[in-house]
C-alpha cells in the first residue's frame, strides 16, 4: 500500500496553467510541469481531465505556464484553483496579457511565464499529460519560485 507521504520528497512547482479557444479561455493551478527536452525547449504538463483548462488545450493545442512565485496571496489561490472554470467565469472582469497566440498569464506573483504548443498528448486516465514546444518565454520577477509545500502550507491555512 502506498504511504501518500512518500512522494513529498519529490520537488514540485506551482504554476497558473492558461489557455483558450475562440473568445474564452481559462486557468487552473497545477504542480506537475517540467522541462523534458533542451533542443528544442520541450515541457510537459499534467492537467486534471476534470478541469476546462484540459478541454480547452485539447482542443486548441495552444496553453500558457505562469511559474507562481512566493507572493501568491490567498485571493489568487481561491480565485484558481477552488473554483470551477465550468461554473465561474475566471476571466471577467481580469486585464490580463496574452501571449502572441491570445493565450493570457498572471503578470503578478509570477517569475516568469512560457508560451507552448502541444506536440503530443497522452490520456492518464484522471490527467492528461501534454508534451509541448515552448515557443516563447521570458523572466517577469526575481522572486523565487514557489514549491509545492509550500503552496500546501497556503491552502491548508485557507481552511
Amino acid at each position: 500500500m502506498l504511504d501518500k507521504r512518500a512522494l513529498n520528497g519529490l520537488n514540485y512547482g506551482v504554476f497558473m496553467l492558461a489557455s483558450g479557444v475562440e473568445d474564452q479561455s481559462n486557468g487552473c493551478i497545477v504542480h506537475s510541469a517540467m522541462q523534458v527536452a533542451n533542443s528544442p525547449t520541450r515541457i510537459a504538463v499534467s492537467v486534471p481531465n476534470d478541469k476546462l483548462t484540459c478541454e480547452m488545450i485539447r482542443d486548441s493545442s495552444r496553453f500558457t505556464l505562469s511559474v507562481l512565485d512566493q507572493t501568491l496571496t490567498e485571493q489568487d489561490i481561491r480565485h484558481w484553483d477552488l473554483q470551477s472554470g465550468y461554473n465561474v467565469d475566471k476571466m471577467e472582469g481580469l486585464h490580463l496579457p496574452t501571449d502572441k497566440y491570445d493565450v493570457p498569464y498572471l503578470d503578478h506573483a509570477t517569475c516568469a511565464m512560457l508560451s507552448c504548443v502541444v506536440e503530443e498528448q497522452l490520456d492518464l486516465k484522471s490527467n492528461s499529460l501534454f508534451i509541448a514546444k515552448v515557443t516563447d518565454g521570458f523572466v517577469l520577477s526575481e522572486a523565487p519560485p514557489l514549491a509545492y509545500l509550500d503552496y500546501q502550507v497556503k491552502l491548508d491555512n485557507l481552511n
